[in-house]
């Protein structure tokens, strides 16, 4: 059976996102960088834009999500050279710019609704009651039976050691960050 035009790009996407360890980088690089061309039909991007780009992706998934929890991290510049070519998704053209490659700009309508739909899915299949625990009600709740508190969280700790760290940081993000202002 042929494999569709639309194939190859969220096979990337998915290949990413399984293999993101506690952050959805790449893909949020790459919906940054189909967001810029389907608004501008820019396909060359400097190593700035590629960090802008990627930083506004950041901020839409924030608002989609409610939360920001195993989303974007620090804009490393090897990114692009290394990461991003590696997925076929970017051409080096020199050390400054790169160029967004088809099938990224061929699909890049349907990416641009697409990839946040499959981040969100990842995200909430790899945290569970994660982003819950944000909501003081939530807390509140669960924190009142303690025979139910320390079931929620022996079942989230125990799943993989991925899940282990993300359960432990966003409980600590919550507890320091309730604290700290």
């Amino acid at each position: 059976m042929p494999m569709s035009d639309e194939e190859p790009t969220k096979e990337v996407i998915a290949r990413m996102l399984k293999r993101s360890q506690t952050k959805a980088i790449f893909p949020l690089l790459t919906l940054g960088l189909v967001i810029d061309y389907c608004a501008h039909g820019q396909c060359v991007f400097s190593s700035d834009e590629i960090r802008k780009a990627y930083e506004n992706a950041v901020r839409r998934m924030k608002d989609l999500l409610k939360h920001d929890v195993h989303l974007g991290g620090r804009y490393e510049s090897a990114y692009p050279s290394r990461d991003l070519t590696r997925y076929g998704v970017l051409k080096p053209l020199d050390d400054l710019r790169f160029e967004l490659l088809p099938p990224f700009t061929t699909q890049a309508q349907m990416l641009v609704q697409w990839i946040p739909e499959k981040i969100k899915q990842h995200v909430e299949e790899r945290l569970g009651l994660i982003p819950l625990l944000g909501e003081q009600p939530f807390r509140a709740d669960l924190a009142a039976d303690s025979a139910r508190f320390l079931q929620v969280v022996s079942e989230h700790i125990n799943q993989t050691p991925t899940k282990f760290e993300i359960f432990s940081f966003a409980v600590i993000k919550q507890y320091c960050g309730h604290f700290s202002g």
